[in-house]
This record gives structure tokens, C-alpha cells and sequence, in this order.
């Protein structure tokens, strides 16, 4: 967990900070010690050329606030979905 809401109505709620340089697919989620909302914040999307060597900008082309909970049952239910597929 990195910070908590100083102020509005998630005031007290607990805040999981992730940063990205390019949009991405993957989010590194702590099952076991969730705080209340997760902040993600990503930069542009890249080609699908390769990433060696490359230098990213420091841009932010989408912010996403996600309640832990409800997204981690989405994705458990995403899952059980994917794995039910013949």
C-alpha cells in the first residue's frame, strides 16, 4: 500500500499507486494484503516491435481507478469464464 485519501468521500481509504510507462496488459496486484483502491496510471501504447533498447517517454495517456475488491471478483469470474471455454 502506498498512501491513504486525504480528502472527499474515499477520505481514510487505503491506495495501491501503479505507474507504466506504456499501456500494458499486466497488473501487478497483491492478493494478499489489498488496500481499498488501486490508482493505475499508464503512458501511451508502443508498437509491437521489440522492447530492447528502447527509451520510453514519461507521458500519462489514461488514469484508472479500480475498487479492489469488485476487480479482483471480476477477474476471478474472468477466469473461471476463460477456463470453462471447450
Amino acid at each position: 500500500m502506498d498512501s491513504y485519501f486525504q480528502s472527499g468521500v474515499l477520505e481514510g481509504k487505503s491506495v495501491n499507486i501503479k505507474y507504466y510507462t506504456v499501456r500494458g496488459r499486466i497488473l501487478d496486484l497483491t492478493p494478499d494484503s489489498l488496500p481499498d483502491y488501486y490508482l493505475v496510471i499508464m503512458g501511451s501504447t508502443t508498437s509491437k516491435e521489440s522492447f530492447r533498447n528502447m527509451t520510453y517517454p514519461a507521458d500519462k495517456a489514461s488514469v484508472h481507478l479500480f475498487e479492489s475488491s469488485s476487480l479482483i471478483k471480476a477477474l476471478n469470474y474472468l477466469a473461471q469464464s476463460a477456463s470453462l471455454r471447450p
